[in-house]
């Protein structure tokens, strides 16, 4: 078992979406997801904050199923991936974070992201 952690320091706005530039994985081994566990000092409001999480650009994630932290809430944890795109992540793909939406009147703060792996 593995875990890749994302931690994002102070708050996420609207304009810091994207995220890939700072938060990036090159996996060592072939590890298939088991679970994202989504944290935060501050909770959004007006709206979710929802991540993605892909392996070289695919997300691990089904359509339907991208984690969020729904409105006054600071934790979620999260077990719905792709079964067709990125069930099993292989060596060497790069791995990234994105935020794809954030809280509609406050963004949230100190975002952790932390994505667990079995070897497969």
């Amino acid at each position: 078992m593995e875990t890749v952690t994302w931690f994002i320091r102070g708050t996420i706005e609207k304009s810091d979406h994207d995220l890939t530039r700072l938060a990036r994985y090159r996996m060592r081994k072939d590890v298939k997801p088991v679970e994202v566990r989504l944290s935060m000092s501050t909770a959004p409001s007006g709206s979710p904050t929802k991540i993605d999480i892909k392996a070289d650009g695919v997300s691990i994630f089904t359509d339907t199923g991208v984690p969020q932290v729904d409105q006054l809430n600071t934790f979620k944890v999260h077990d719905v991936f792709n079964p067709t795109g990125a069930a099993t992540i292989k060596a060497e793909s790069l791995v990234t974070l994105t935020v794809d939406a954030i809280g509609s009147t406050y963004g949230v703060r100190d975002l952790t992201v932390e994505l667990d792996l079995e070897y497969v």
